[in-house]
């Protein structure tokens, strides 16, 4: 594989794995969201920040979904996309490498995003 290529497997791994990480710091974050409302009325900031943090995760996991969803699409990347009940694009079968430059978006940024 030429540098600067991946495979759309490799995308769908790293994607894939930075979703299941924000869905988790996101379930994290809304159990402490809750023990905050019920143990202490008196940090509203304490609150506040923890739904903005919530908000931003979600905003990292809309743009992840939807760079997922801008993929070329093949037989077992709509499988894949039917099994997690992610919408799907139409199929391009003869797409198989995106370059860097087109899809750079990696774990790295999605760390950057959800901090």
């Amino acid at each position: 594989m030429a540098s600067g290529m991946y495979s759309l497997e490799q995308i769908s791994t790293e994607q894939n794995f930075a979703l299941a990480t924000l869905c988790k710091q996101k379930d994290c974050l809304q159990q402490w969201l809750k023990y905050l409302n019920v143990k202490s009325i008196h940090m509203p900031e304490e609150v506040a920040k923890y739904k903005k943090r919530i908000a931003d995760i979600n905003t990292a996991i809309k743009i992840l979904e939807n760079e997922f969803e801008a993929q070329p699409s093949s037989d077992s990347e709509n499988n894949l996309r039917r099994s997690r009940k992610i919408k799907t694009t139409p199929d391009t079968k003869n797409d198989t490498k995106i370059s860097s430059s087109t899809k750079s978006f990696t774990s790295a940024k999605v760390a950057a995003l959800a901090s």
